[in-house]
Order: structure tokens, then sequence, then C-alpha cells
């Protein structure tokens, strides 16, 4: 049995800082906003829900869309006996690090702050609320920009379906077969009687796009310019 390895300091070092000190930059709005909004739990609530379950997913989706094409030495990844599904795992799990300690984070400071997220239901459940949307947008992400061979196609992809469902969120929530692709159920009406069968179905569909994304990053010789 073939047995890989992949360099950690080599995944660090090719991932974009800008990344980073967006998620951070975000992190600390949220924070302010939560502080100034604190008095009124009406608002604090609904916007410590925005930044894990809306905003998050978001910034997911479009780091994973950058997450391998845009990676300077792409060739050079690509020469390597690594398999497909290893780099994808990889870097997909980097950006997956990145935005659950912002999650995690938050969701500690919010105690400090004693602004409570009960209406998400228990603390696993509250975990589902940004996990589901954060994985199947990285999926989608991912997926559109090998399809498109393009990173930025990909993330304008994620942002595309981020800004139309929450434009037409009253709509997918009320429409028999739309619910089951509202991407941010479990964070703006987790009392909705199928929020669970919502989540089941979205993590099989974020799998499907994993599948299609490590199928199509396997023809390396689209993404070598």
């Amino acid at each position: 049995m073939k047995r890989y390895s992949i360099s950690l300091s080599y995944l660090l070092r090719t991932f974009k800082l800008d990344h980073i000190w967006l998620s951070a930059g975000l992190w600390g709005l949220f924070a302010i906003l939560v502080i100034l909004m604190q008095d009124d739990p009406t608002i604090s609530g609904p916007t410590a829900r925005g930044f894990l379950g809306v905003t998050l997913p978001l910034l997911g989706g479009v780091m994973a869309a950058h997450s391998i094409l845009d990676d300077p030495a792409l060739e050079l990844l690509f020469a390597t006996p690594l398999p497909a599904w290893l780099t994808l795992a990889a870097r997909l799990g980097l950006v997956l690090v990145v935005v659950s300690v912002a999650a995690l984070t938050f969701q500690g400071y919010l105690v400090c702050m004693d602004v409570t997220l009960n209406s998400l239901g228990n603390l696993a459940l509250r975990q589902l609320a940004w996990l589901v949307p954060t994985t199947v947008l990285m999926a989608l992400g991912c997926v559109m920009a090998f399809a498109s061979a393009n990173s930025t196609a990909g993330s304008l992809v994620v942002g595309g379906v981020w800004i139309f469902e929450l434009l037409a969120r009253g709509w997918f929530v009320q429409d028999r077969w739309a619910r089951y692709f509202f991407v941010f159920m479990g964070a703006l009406n987790a009392e909705h009687s199928v929020l669970r069968a919502n989540q089941i179905f979205l993590a099989g569909l974020a799998l499907v796009f994993l599948i299609a994304a490590w199928a199509l990053l396997k023809k390396q010789e689209r993404y070598i310019k």
C-alpha cells in the first residue's frame, strides 16, 4: 500500500495570507457590532448568528475556490505523486481549519459577552448551523473553480448563490422543494420543521460537489497555462 505525506510548512506558505486577514477583520467587525448591540438581544443575537451561519460560509466558499489553482507553484504541485483526493483534502482541510477557528473563538467571545445562541439549539446543533453551509459553499466554490479552470469564477458563483439565497429567503423557506436548497436555514430559520432534512440534503450535495471536484482535479493539464 502506498503511503503519501504532505508538507504542512508548504501548505502554510502557499495559503493566501489575505484570507487570514479577511477572516480576522470580519471577526473583529462582528465582535464590535455585538458590543454595540449587546443591550438589545433582539439585535445582538441575529448579528451573531449572521456571522456564524451566513458570513463564515461565504468566506469558506471564496477561500476554497482559490485554495488550489492559485498556488504559484501549481506545476510543481501536479508533478508530485500525491493523488488528487489527498491534494483536495489537504487544501480544503486547511480552509476548514481557518473557518472553524473563527467560528469557535467567536462563540467563546459570545459567552464572555453574555450573548446567547439558544435559538440555534444545543451545542452540537449550533455547530451544524455554520458547518453545513460552510461545507456546501466550500465544495461549490471548489468544483466551479475546477469546472471553469478559474478561481475567480468559482468565487463569483459562490457569491452569486449567497446573494440570491439571501434575497429570495422567503421563497426558499416556503417553497416545497426549494427549502432543501436553502443553505442558511440552520442560522436563519432554525425552528423550521424540515431543518434536519435540509441539512442532510445539503451534506449530500456537498459530497456530490466534492466527488465532482476530485474528478476534475485529476485532469491536471486543464489548469497548467
